[in-house]
């Protein structure tokens, strides 16, 4: 494997356009969700593209909007048998901009954003929380209340940075991980669906915090 990420970090189209100036021969292979894709490219031309069930330009479009997931590069030593197109990425990621708000409404939402009600109720029947944050698998931000806005905004790559070290350790996934910096006591569990990243209040302990969100309900989305 060349390298991997997620679209939490860069944009199709900034990846591709990475790639397709470097005169790369790779294939990118991507998820979001149940949906799967995969680009290849010959020496910076984009000449094959499958996604979901569209193939071709249909499937470049489709895969340039994506707002969230997963990807992985593999070198590509020689061209594929089939080939759709030879087409420079400007071209595709100019007709997905002007197509963008049509084809962002045939994507189904990886997860839907909560309410701020909804946020609020976790609050409600979590009192040793001060403020929380739920990260969708893909590292989509989903939605925070009474964090401040340095951790709001860097809460998708906390999760991601405690999941990896999690399953590094073997740490099963319901498990709750603790992590303290100079500033925060956070505390990250996957619930349903969902990572919720917590910051406890000041008076409360750990396991008092860790009681009420296990006993959380899962269906608050």
């Amino acid at each position: 494997m060349f390298f991997a990420g997620d679209f939490t970090l860069i944009t199709p189209a900034s990846l591709l356009q990475l790639l397709c100036q470097e005169q790369r021969s790779v294939a990118i292979s991507a998820q979001r969700g149940d949906e799967a894709a995969c680009v290849q490219i010959i020496e910076g031309m984009i000449v094959r593209a499958q996604c979901g069930a569209s193939n071709g330009r249909e499937a470049m479009y489709r895969w340039l909007v994506w707002d969230s997931g997963s990807f992985h590069i593999n070198v590509l030593h020689e061209a594929p048998d089939e080939v759709d197109m030879m087409t420079h990425y400007e071209e595709l990621v100019l007709e997905a901009a002007r197509r963008r708000d049509e084809l962002e409404l045939t994507l189904a939402p990886v997860l839907p954003y909560p309410q701020r009600s909804q946020l609020e109720q976790i609050l409600v029947q979590c009192p040793a929380l001060a403020g929380i944050a739920l990260v969708s698998p893909e590292g989509r931000l989903l939605g925070a209340i009474g964090l401040d806005d340095a951790l709001t905004l860097e809460a998708h790559s906390v999760v991601a940075g405690l999941s990896i070290v999690g399953a590094l350790l073997g740490a099963p996934t319901q498990q709750i991980a603790l992590y303290i910096t100079s500033h925060y006591r956070l505390l990250l569990v996957q619930r349903g669906s969902v990572w919720l990243l917590a910051v406890p209040t000041t008076g409360a302990s750990v396991s008092e915090a860790t009681t009420q969100i296990q006993k959380m309900p899962t269906d608050y989305l």
